[in-house]
Parts: structure tokens; C-alpha cells; sequence
């Protein structure tokens, strides 16, 4: 699989984090059929809503292509205004996921405690 997410701008660190969050909803996440998305018969597709129901976080992505393959690889396609355009691969994304998972959990911990 192939997970790809449109940018405009300038590249970000948090990129990285967002597009890992990404892949692991492809693995793992719920379509809004209630069905998993590694379920689905055409796992190619555009803007696929997924909702992950254990860490309770959703997300939008712009595009996922089946390659054939068992692994899930992610990409920024950071489009400029003339026309050209970036492609940017993902490093290291268990390591991204689970920096995003600590700062999801620290997010809820801190909603429960009344922090913010």
C-alpha cells in the first residue's frame, strides 16, 4: 500500500507523525461502512475517512494505492503554486507512530485530568 497526503507550503516536521498516524489507520482503521479498510475488495481510493476504534482517532487521506504489497509506505506530495511539485518519502514510521501515539495519549491524559 501506498499512502500519499496533498501539502501545500513548505515541509513540516509534524508531516512525518500525521502520515504515519496514516498508514497505521490503513492497517487498522474503520471505514465509515463500519468495516476495516484492509477488508475492502478496492483498497485503492481517494479521500477515505478511517477511524482507529482503540486510540480513537480519525483522519482524512487523500489517497491510498494498492500496490500488491503487505507493507504500507507513506509520501507528501508537496505541490507548489508554478505548477512543479515534491515528492517526500516517510522515514522511519514505526518510529513516527509511536511518537504520534505518546503525544495522543498525553493529549487524553491531560483532558481527563481538567489540564486543558
Amino acid at each position: 500500500m501506498i499512502v500519499i497526503d496533498f501539502k501545500s507550503g513548505t515541509p513540516h516536521p509534524a508531516t512525518d507523525l500525521q502520515l504515519a498516524a496514516y498508514t497505521y489507520l490503513v492497517k487498522e482503521g474503520i471505514g465509515e461502512d463500519g468495516k476495516k479498510f484492509m477488508d475492502r475488495e478496492n483498497k485503492t481510493a481517494f479521500e477515505v475517512r478511517l477511524y482507529h476504534p482503540m486510540w480513537q482517532f480519525a483522519g482524512t487521506i487523500d489517497m491510498v494505492i494498492d500496490d500488491g504489497k503487505n507493507t504500507v509506505e507513506a509520501f507528501a506530495l508537496y505541490l507548489k503554486d508554478n505548477g512543479k511539485y515534491n515528492l517526500s518519502q516517510v522515514k522511519d514510521i514505526r518510529i513516527n507512530l509511536e511518537t504520534f501515539l505518546c503525544f495522543l495519549r498525553a493529549e487524553k491524559w491531560k483532558h481527563q485530568k481538567g489540564l486543558i
